[in-house]
């Protein structure tokens, strides 16, 4: 049984958790293989995970490694091979897999609070994809 107060759903074999404020994440047998240390954890998509940690959001493959800086004031997972950004200055954009920014233009005012998704309306969207 894991040792954590949130379980995400498994995708790409790895489970966010959740435990004493932190998320890291488990594989399939219930083992820690990247320890609680972000403050916010999303699942895998395209081989990457969305984290957060000292309010920026960036992106760890599947062994903890940090493949996108964490650089982003807000992020989603990745669908398509692109991922919604907001940068550092308000900027919004889509970034592919390899943390290239294909697409950007100012950010509308409050996008912070109105174009972010619930992590229940994402988890709803990435089952639909399944």
């Amino acid at each position: 049984m894991v040792d954590g107060d949130l379980v995400y759903p498994f995708f790409e074999g790895r489970a966010a958790v959740r435990k004493n404020g932190k998320y890291g994440f488990i594989d399939k047998k219930g083992i820690w293989v990247i320890s609680p240390q972000y403050d916010y954890a999303s699942w895998y998509s395209e081989g990457l995970a969305l984290v957060a940690k000292a309010q920026r959001c960036g992106y760890i493959d599947r062994n903890g490694t940090t493949r996108i800086s964490f650089q982003y004031l807000s992020a989603e997972d990745f669908i398509g091979g692109l991922a919604y950004v907001i940068l550092t200055d308000n900027t919004k954009g889509y970034i592919d897999t390899d943390g290239n920014l294909v697409w950007h233009g100012p950010a509308k005012k409050g996008a912070l609070s109105s174009e972010v998704f619930t992590d229940e309306q994402r988890l709803n969207r990435r089952l639909r994809q399944e």
